[in-house]
């Protein structure tokens, strides 16, 4: 038992409220409660010293067990001398710029001396931001998505930071966590991410970063995608793309543009078809005029191949969110041939997650699809709210319809069918 003036304390988990709370890009994630603010540290060793108020406390971070063995509480005792060396230095040299490399010396030798035992410092309270009136937005969004996809373990949209993102109606067991995959790891623990959770796993994500000092726009909601191969093809990225640009402003009223730097063809087309965005040449930062909502897939894919990235931006206008509106209730709700494939197995075993920025490879096997059926959408959301088209126009095209339907319905059987195999192929892998 130890007394309050010793320098190592052998501590209880729960005194600290310490949880495993995530896996980040299989680093496990733990949340600590100091002066009334939660931190966050991540440790594959099973005892840490965590350095708080010139003491050192110490945890066994296995689920349900705090002992410490006698042989490495022996250990650790036997280093208080340089334990009371790094709390010297630390007052000794706060205020000095020499001190992280001192104590980083001190620290690794600690860390060095015992296997399986890492010493823990520099626990900052992380100032997250404020995200009720995005969330607002995100549970109507929910409600929506539930009314078409009953199976909410399976299918709910999550929007937070990398170390507090979870899906709130999946009952975690203990120590059971969110599993999520991303481009920035644990060192950005302010990271947004937009979820889409099957449980309590992250199948298809896009990374939300606000910048300030964009050349164009000066604020700007920066947008990278990922999907997990598993589940590339059931348009939930696509779902994805529509809610950032609905929830931008709620996020940061100074956002003024959604920015993707687009290396993808489907990306460029698809976010200049749909949602009127501004193509800047990456090299010169010039506006490409040639990009409207008449651009074609040919256009974009030749543009790319020939400048190997655009740096595209979708302005937040009334207009554009009015479209992302109708598009996600057009993948959800409404009675559209050209919905999400809701999610209804547990996860499909997927380790071969490739991420790239707007990994959009879903919509590309699907690009004559999206052609029609959007397009029929997307000229009622022009009607509503620029004037719309003539009806001579839309005479001329009857024709073609018709023949681009009836190619689409034996498309679409195929798909259902190789949809199917594949379900079945997956299913047997896990069992």
């Amino acid at each position: 038992m130890s007394t309050s003036d010793e320098l190592i304390v052998f501590d209880k988990k729960d005194n600290f409220d310490i949880k495993l709370k995530h896996i980040v890009d299989e680093n496990l994630i733990f949340q600590i409660k100091l002066d009334k603010c939660y931190r966050y540290f991540n440790s594959f060793y099973q005892y840490v010293g965590i350095f708080y108020k010139n003491k050192i406390h110490i945890f066994n971070l296995e689920s349900g067990n705090d002992n410490i063995p006698q042989e490495i509480a022996s250990k650790i005792k036997s280093l208080e001398p340089e334990f009371q060396k790094y709390i010297a230095e630390y007052i000794k040299l706060a205020d000095s710029s020499e001190w992280p490399l001192k104590l980083l010396k001190i620290k690794n030798k600690i860390g060095n001396t015992i296997d399986n035992f890492e010493f823990i410092t520099n626990l900052n309270c992380i100032d997250f931001i404020n995200l009720d009136k995005a969330n607002k937005i995100i549970e109507n969004l929910n409600l929506k998505l539930h009314e078409y996809c009953s199976d909410k373990e399976k299918n709910t949209i999550s929007l937070n930071t990398v170390f507090n993102i979870e899906n709130p109606n999946y009952i975690l067991k203990e120590f059971d966590t969110s599993k999520i995959e991303t481009a920035v790891g644990v060192n950005f623990p302010n990271q947004l991410l937009l979820c889409y959770f099957n449980q309590n796993n992250c199948i298809s994500q896009i990374q939300l970063t606000i910048k300030n000092n964009d050349t164009i726009y000066g604020t700007v909601l920066a947008i990278d995608s990922n999907t997990k191969t598993a589940y590339e093809g059931l348009k939930i990225n696509r779902l994805l793309r529509a809610i950032a640009i609905i929830i931008a402003k709620e996020i940061d009223n100074k956002i003024q543009a959604i920015w993707s730097n687009a290396v993808n063809p489907i990306s460029l087309y698809l976010l200049t078809k749909y949602y009127n965005a501004k193509v800047y040449n990456i090299n010169t930062n010039n506006l490409e005029k040639e990009f409207d909502s008449q651009t074609t897939f040919k256009q974009a894919d030749e543009y790319i191949k020939k400048n190997g990235g655009a740096m595209v931006y979708v302005e937040l206008t009334p207009k554009n969110i009015a479209n992302a509106e109708i598009l996600f209730d057009d993948l959800t709700i409404n009675p559209k041939d050209s919905k999400i494939t809701c999610i209804s197995e547990d996860l499909v075993d997927d380790t071969d997650t490739v991420l790239t920025e707007n990994s959009n490879s879903e919509d590309i096997a699907n690009i004559k699809e999206i052609d029609f059926e959007l397009e029929k959408r997307l000229r009622e959301i022009r009607r509503q709210l620029t004037g719309g088209y003539t009806k001579k126009s839309k005479k001329k095209k009857s024709k073609q319809k018709k023949s681009k339907k009836k190619k689409s319905k034996k498309k679409k059987s195929k798909k259902k069918k190789s949809k199917k195999k594949r379900t079945r192929k997956n299913t047997r892998k896990q069992n």
